[in-house]
C-alpha cells in the first residue's frame, strides 16, 4: 500500500482516546465531554475549546460551570491518541467559559489559549536601543517565562520603537519585517523564516487520507512585483530593494505572473 494512503499512528487507529488534565489531574468521569477542538497556526496563539454536557433544567443548575475546575486561569493539558496511547497536543490556560442552551440540550463551552496569551494583554510604548530585532524578540518572549528559538537577524545593532501595541503584536511586526514567522508550541516560541525545503512531516492524498480541505487562489492579492524604498540616515541616501520570485513550486498550474495579470496594474 502506498504510504500516501495511510497516516502513521503510534497505535492501531480504531479506538480514539483522549485525556484532559486540569492542574495536572485528569477531569472526573462525571463530566461528559461532547467535543473538543485544538488549533495550531503560524502567527497565532494555540487555541482549544471543549464542550461538556451541563445544566439540569429541573433545578436550574449548571454543575460543571459552578465547579472551580473549569474556572479561568486554570492550567489545562489535552492529550489525544489511540488505544490509550496518547500524546500531548495542547497545553495552556482556561481563559473563558460560557453556558449554551439549545433545543437539543445545554452544555458548557470552555475556551483555552496557549500560555503565550499573556503577551496579548496591555499596550506598551517603549524603545530598544542598540539591539538586533532577534535580541528584541528574545527579550520580549523571555519576560513571560517562555523558551525561545529565534534566528539571528541583521543589522548588528539598531533602535526599534514599540508604540501603543501589545507585546504579541509587536513580536509579529518584528518577525514580519525580517521575513520570518512565529510558531508557538506549549511554553516555547520559535521565530524563523519559512523553510520550504524541509522534508514533509506527512504526505496526504485526496481520496485516501484527506477528509476536508479548502484551497483557493485569488487574483486580487497577487502583485506583479514588489519594490521597497527607505531612507538610510547614516549614508544620507535612498535604499531600494526589489522582491524576487518565490522558489516554491507545486502550488498549481497558474504562474504568479499570470495571476497578477488578471486585474492588470502595477
Amino acid at each position: 500500500m502506498s504510504p500516501e494512503n495511510t497516516i502513521p499512528t503510534p497505535a492501531t487507529p480504531d479506538v480514539c482516546t483522549y485525556a484532559v488534565l486540569i492542574d495536572g489531574a485528569e477531569i472526573p468521569g462525571k463530566f461528559q465531554l461532547v467535543s473538543l477542538s485544538v488549533s495550531h497556526e503560524l502567527n497565532r496563539i494555540p487555541f482549544a475549546e471543549l464542550h461538556l454536557l451541563d445544566g439540569q433544567a429541573s433545578t436550574g443548575t449548571f454543575e460543571a460551570s459552578d465547579d472551580e475546575l473549569f474556572a479561568p486561569g486554570k492550567s489545562i493539558e489535552i492529550q489525544l491518541g489511540y488505544r490509550a496511547t496518547n500524546d500531548k497536543v495542547f497545553s495552556g490556560l482556561v481563559v473563558k467559559q460560557g453556558i449554551r442552551i439549545r433545543k437539543n440540550g445545554s452544555f458548557l463551552a470552555v475556551e483555552c489559549r496557549g500560555n503565550a496569551v499573556r503577551m496579548t494583554r496591555g499596550v506598551k510604548s517603549r524603545y530598544f536601543a542598540d539591539m538586533k530585532d532577534s535580541d528584541v524578540m528574545e527579550e520580549i518572549i523571555g519576560a513571560y517565562g517562555l523558551q525561545c528559538d529565534i534566528k539571528a537577524t541583521a543589522p548588528d545593532a539598531t533602535t526599534v520603537v514599540q508604540y501603543e501595541s501589545t507585546d504579541w503584536d509587536f513580536l509579529l511586526c518584528r518577525a514580519e519585517a525580517n521575513g520570518m514567522v512565529v510558531a508557538v508550541a506549549d511554553d516555547s516560541v520559535k521565530v524563523a523564516p519559512p523553510d520550504t525545503s524541509a522534508s514533509p512531516a506527512v504526505t496526504v492524498r485526496f481520496g485516501a487520507t484527506v477528509l476536508e480541505l479548502d484551497a483557493e487562489m485569488d487574483a486580487r492579492v497577487q502583485e506583479s512585483g514588489v519594490k521597497a524604498t527607505s531612507w538610510n540616515p547614516a549614508d544620507q541616501a535612498l535604499v531600494e530593494s526589489e522582491a524576487s520570485e518565490p522558489s516554491t513550486t507545486g502550488n498549481g498550474n497558474i504562474s504568479t505572473d499570470d495571476l497578477a495579470g488578471v486585474l492588470g496594474g502595477e
